[in-house]
């Protein structure tokens, strides 16, 4: 922790603007944290060449820290399957900018890098079925997830890694 940047800044900022707590996920929780991941996805985020999202970090602290957690801003894993033509912007600050789905379609199909935005998001959902999450703006209700999470992404991962393993066979 005394050599990443990122803390190297957030030393710099609580210097400048002392009132302001900065907050890390510890080594053991960013641990659990990947234990998580990949026991729902049956894969390693180094696996799937992910990050964790902003989202899934906030998540991640607020069920550490609350008994109820309320989430705004985000949308079911199949938000943009069931509403191809939504228009809903990516980030609330730029309503002219990308909508969601394109962004989140765009990243989450990137095999090379990028935010997992709708596996996360179907993550999301089984945890509230065992923790007291309600999801609003867009409301949602996260009850309906059950089994291993399935997102669009893992499905042709799945099915890319498998073709990459029968050619390495043959």
């Amino acid at each position: 922790m005394k050599t990443n940047k990122i803390v190297k800044l957030a030393r710099q900022y609580k210097r400048k603007y002392p009132k302001v707590d900065f907050v890390f996920l510890t080594t053991k929780k960013y641990s659990q944290s990947e234990a998580r991941y990949k026991n729902e996805t049956g894969y390693s985020r180094a696996a799937m060449r992910t990050k964790f999202s902003t989202g899934f970090v906030s998540m991640v602290f607020a069920l550490d820290i609350c008994d109820k957690v309320l989430v705004y801003g985000i949308s079911r894993d199949d938000f943009c399957k069931k509403n191809p033509k939504a228009k809903v912007p990516y980030h609330y600050y730029e309503p002219k900018k990308r909508s969601e789905c394109f962004f989140v379609k765009k990243s989450e199909m990137n095999y090379k890098s990028g935010h997992k935005f709708l596996t996360e998001h179907a993550m999301f959902a089984r945890w509230s079925t065992v923790r007291n999450i309600t999801f609003r703006y867009p409301s949602w209700n996260g009850s309906e997830a059950s089994g291993r999470v399935g997102s669009y992404y893992l499905k042709k991962y799945k099915n890319t890694l498998g073709k990459t393993l029968k050619s390495k066979k043959g």
